[in-house]
């Protein structure tokens, strides 16, 4: 649980290396009616490429894996409340991208989400905001799916792509999401 103006020191973070060029540290937290991803991102060339919105992922780019309803069911067919959104600060014309790309939501912002970037010569910074409502969880929801992926283009061998739960089929399996137990105000 992260309270308004909390700080981000004493939650865990966790990595993830996309290929041999690009790393990432995230960290999650929620404030009761929202999820928020923290991330920084140590590439030495980023945003070499830009892609339109839905292709993001070809390039620099986050990919999270959200479901306000989990289930596990097999084989997870992605449903409603499954969601696959694109963020990067790489977008066309140097304009920051937070899209869905699933076939339930393609093309479609969430509403109340944000993000703010930072971008330096050797990588970037993230912080992002996904409403509970947005993603069909209810406010102060017991549990919630998330993984996230982070898609790197490299100068010298093509793209790479780094998964917190080391899997390359999140986008088709919801069932193999992690599931996040989110802790109540003050945990």
């Amino acid at each position: 649980y992260l309270a308004a103006g909390g700080s981000w020191d004493k939650i865990p973070g966790y990595d993830v290396t996309a290929g041999n060029d690009a790393s990432m540290r995230f960290q999650l937290a929620h404030d009761g009616s929202a999820l928020w991803i923290k991330a920084v991102v140590k590439d030495p060339n980023p945003g070499i490429k830009r892609f339109n919105p839905l292709d993001s992922w070809r390039g620099d780019c986050l990919e999270l894996f959200i479901s306000g309803a989990p289930d596990k069911i097999i084989p997870g067919f992605t449903k409603e409340n499954d969601f696959q959104i694109l963020a990067t600060p790489f977008g066309p014309n140097g304009k920051q991208v937070m899209i869905c790309c699933d076939d339930n939501h393609r093309g479609k912002e969430l509403p109340g989400s944000s993000a703010q970037w930072k971008v330096g010569a050797k990588g970037y910074e993230a912080l992002i905001r996904i409403p509970f409502s947005a993603i069909g969880a209810p406010q102060n929801a017991a549990e919630i799916a998330f993984d996230i992926t982070l898609d790197d283009i490299c100068k010298n061998h093509g793209r790479a792509m780094g998964i917190s739960n080391n899997r390359e089929d999140n986008n088709i399996n919801a069932a193999l999401w992690t599931i996040l137990k989110l802790q109540p105000k003050g945990k």
